[in-house]
């Protein structure tokens, strides 16, 4: 292990002037004693030789990787080095459409041309797992793509079989790339990463599932279809050069955390296991998915939403839930949760349960957009509500979890109409003041 915060905070033991950056001086601050630059015997994120070479290379044997980098920009940092990596400009790639917005970010800064797989959606509005047979039709309709990206688990804890996808990919000469950022613990649970399943780069939200600081991920690296050092040069591009070492840190601390925490991550997979069978609801209903800390919360069969559900639980049980739409919660848990906190959340919806009336179930229609040829030249700005059958000129996506709803070149039917004006309450980027930006006619 590397040790990095041990090192870190016996450094702020000892009286040593610092002349040089942070301002504070390891004076004033919240962990100011361990926040500090790239000085003697700290090694540097940009080139790692020493003690975070060591910290990295510590991760890569974990996940069964062959390089691992440290990202203190997150996933999203780490999604736009690893496909701006693997791509050349203009090369085309085969994406699922549920992608984070960085995907597509990195798409656009690279000029891609992108084939979309469509996952299935259940009543819910909530996607399934990309299947093998949809990823073997785009491949074999688009001989000529270079990259297949997936998103595997979902943000509600979907995975998709990546061994059979890598498998198709590979056979075509295509690389393969797994968003994993809500899957960093999974390791851990008995279930194998998108890396020991054949995937070529992997990304990982350490702060997401597993007890590490926000910002903080990793982006994973098998084999010799993703070059590491152009990956690595990117990574350098897309994520600060001055990079936190408190964040560092808490990387380091959490490494030695898995490590030595196979007992609690057993306690944490049994206590999910008792609150599944505990619950026992007449109106509300647990939607169990792969990722079993993922607690889907539906209320499509009561009379209140899952964002009423989210501000019940909050007011009144002082319990924060990570998001909420229309007709289902997500609780979020991590191996940090015990059992006496998933006992709380079990009796709050217990009590909610029955207060709740049973109404009719409602079923969401998520949409799927269809692409246009029309989509370039100039654009104009036009009301939402009026932009039936025009072509997007921006990105319009819900925030949690940041997945495009309509992206630029697709048509604005009254469906994706219909499905955006119903987020109420939702936080929704790419549409202000009810207005959004098309290509003219």
């Amino acid at each position: 292990m590397s040790g990095l915060y041990e090192k870190l905070k016996n450094y702020g033991k000892q009286y040593i002037c610092p002349m040089h950056m942070p301002g504070h001086k390891r004076k004033i601050g919240i962990c100011s004693d361990i926040d500090i630059t790239e000085i003697e015997g700290f090694d540097n994120l940009a080139n790692p030789s020493t003690v975070l070479k060591e910290l990295q290379d510590g991760w890569a044997r974990i996940y069964g990787a062959d390089n691992a980098f440290i990202s203190v920009n997150g996933s999203t940092g780490a999604i736009l080095a690893a496909i701006c990596g693997m791509c050349k400009k203009g090369d085309k790639i085969i994406m699922a459409r549920n992608c984070h917005k960085a995907v597509y970010n990195a798409a656009m800064l690279m000029e891609l041309e992108c084939e979309y797989i469509f996952p299935e959606y259940d009543d819910l509005g909530i996607a399934r797992g990309i299947n093998a047979e949809s990823v073997l039709k785009a491949v074999e309709d688009n001989k000529d793509a270079k990259l297949i990206v997936l998103t595997s688990p979902t943000y509600e804890g979907r995975t998709s079989r990546i061994d059979e996808i890598c498998r198709i990919a590979h056979e075509n000469n295509m690389s393969v790339f797994v968003d994993s950022a809500h899957g960093a613990h999974m390791e851990f649970m008995g279930k194998e990463n998108p890396i020991r399943q054949g995937a070529d780069a992997v990304c990982v939200s350490l702060h997401k599932t597993l007890p590490s600081m926000t910002q903080t991920a990793l982006l994973m690296i098998k084999g010799d279809r993703a070059m590491a050092s152009y990956i690595k040069e990117k990574l350098n591009v897309f994520q600060t050069s001055s990079p936190s070492y408190v964040l560092m840190a808490s990387v380091s601390e959490c490494l030695d955390f898995v490590v030595n925490g196979k007992d609690r991550f057993k306690c944490y997979a049994d206590n999910l296991e008792k609150f599944y069978e505990k619950a026992e609801f007449k109106s509300l209903e647990l939607i169990k998915n792969d990722d079993l800390g993922k607690i889907v919360i539906s209320t499509a069969k009561t009379d209140i939403s899952g964002k009423a559900l989210m501000k019940i639980l909050r007011e009144s049980y002082g319990i924060e839930l990570e998001m909420a739409y229309d007709n289902y919660a997500l609780a979020m848990t991590s191996v940090c949760d015990g059992e006496r906190e998933l006992n709380r959340l079990l009796c709050a919806l217990t009590e909610i349960d029955k207060s709740v009336k049973v109404g009719q179930k409602k079923k969401v229609k998520y949409p799927t957009p269809r692409k246009s040829e029309k989509a370039r030249g100039e654009t104009e700005t036009v009301m939402f509500n009026e932009a039936v059958f025009r072509v997007s000129a921006s990105y319009v996506w819900a925030y949690p979890p940041g997945i495009p709803i309509i992206a630029p070149g697709e048509v604005i039917d009254n469906e994706i109409i219909e499905y955006i004006s119903g987020l109420n309450e939702t936080d929704v980027f790419g549409i202000c003041n009810g207005e959004i930006a098309v290509y003219c006619e």
